[in-house]
């Protein structure tokens, strides 16, 4: 059974889902006449729905649907849906920047591989006087220009270079090479000959729309100020910060 926190009964909260989206100015409203609260319209929540969805959330109009209903409703009243407050639950979502992690692994081959001499086994430290063994631990001692070949499927020329910064944590993953086009399985002892796959993490902001599985009564929302409306158009308008190199982690895709 569902449960609501807001005054008025409606569909009880439940979990978010998001989706990408690309920001957007001022959505096209679709006019309902019997409806306060249009198609896309900015609006405030006036109380808690859940966590992800607090008192004070500025959120959007996406849908509407027919309120369930009354079980003790008479015979003669219709159950057709009028489209106006007090026979529709209106559904919603909010827009945020979300950070999310995956992996970066650089380059097989070409240009952009990684050289021995752009690697420490510590931080800070020098070059290693061996070959470095894979899946080891190793800090970078340069600033770096490299590609993404994880899974980006594009030609070498196609691709974006990416700057990793002085000191990143890497793990070693394969070896590479600048020419010819062939992997080599193993490291060479002229350590001056070594190029590595290196993965590291990459870091990624973006704008998800995330609806909320809530529905909820007019009574629920107010309409913003001119002042709301403004910050918060000023807002999703920002573009997110640029796509980052940082340290290693585990079990990323």
């Amino acid at each position: 059974m569902s449960q609501s926190l807001a005054p008025g009964g409606g569909a009880g909260p439940g979990p978010t889902r998001g989706r990408a989206v690309t920001p957007l100015g001022r959505p096209t409203i679709r006019r309902r006449p019997g409806l306060t609260f249009q198609q896309g319209q900015r609006v405030k929540l006036r109380y808690p729905i859940n966590d992800a969805f607090p008192a004070g959330t500025i959120v959007e109009i996406h849908g509407f649907e027919q309120a369930p209903q009354s079980a003790t409703q008479r015979g003669n009243q219709s159950t057709e849906w009028r489209e106006i407050d007090s026979d529709t639950l209106y559904r919603f979502l909010k827009r945020e920047l979300v950070t999310r992690k995956r992996k970066f692994q650089s380059a097989r081959i070409g240009n952009q591989v990684i050289h021995h001499n752009a690697l420490s086994l510590s931080p800070g430290g020098q070059p290693a006087d061996h070959a470095i063994p894979l899946r080891a631990m190793v800090y970078t001692t340069q600033i770096i220009q490299t590609i993404n070949s994880h899974d980006d499927t594009a030609t070498a020329r196609a691709k974006t270079v990416y700057e990793v910064p002085i000191g990143t944590l890497g793990c070693t993953s394969g070896y590479a090479t600048r020419k010819g086009g062939v992997l080599y399985g193993s490291a060479r002892s002229n350590v001056t000959q070594n190029f590595y796959v290196v993965d590291f993490v990459l870091q990624q902001a973006r704008w998800e729309e995330v609806i909320c599985s809530a529905k909820k009564e007019f009574h629920n929302f107010e309409a913003l100020s001119a002042t709301e409306e403004a910050q918060y158009a000023a807002r999703i308008a920002r573009a997110p910060p640029p796509d980052r190199v940082t340290h290693f982690e585990e079990g990323l895709q």
